[in-house]
């Protein structure tokens, strides 16, 4: 049986449900799946040609590194936003 699963790249959260009557059945392999969700800005259906708990590990795997993502990003922008507070500190001292 095919699953849909609801991606909402908004708020970063799966949606998965065995309710396919009024959706288009698009057939994509895990891959495909992962790069959709990647490239997402807005939410958008996916099926997943599998069972239940292959989508359930392949959400907890997305999460987990959209989590570490989200985490280097934030650890970028803090050092940018230290090594620029150094800079004007060095400017006024100047």
């Amino acid at each position: 049986m095919n699953w849909l699963l609801s991606v909402f790249s908004n708020v970063n959260s799966f949606i998965v449900s065995p309710d396919l009557d009024s959706i288009d059945i698009i057939e994509k392999s895990i891959h495909e799946v992962e790069a959709s969700i990647k490239r997402l800005n807005v939410w958008k259906n996916v099926i997943i040609p599998k069972n239940k708990k292959i989508e359930i590990k392949l959400q907890k795997k997305w999460n987990f590194r959209w989590r570490q993502e989200m985490l280097n990003k934030r650890k970028k922008g803090l050092k940018r936003q230290e090594a620029l507070e150094k800079k004007k500190g060095m400017l006024k001292y100047s």
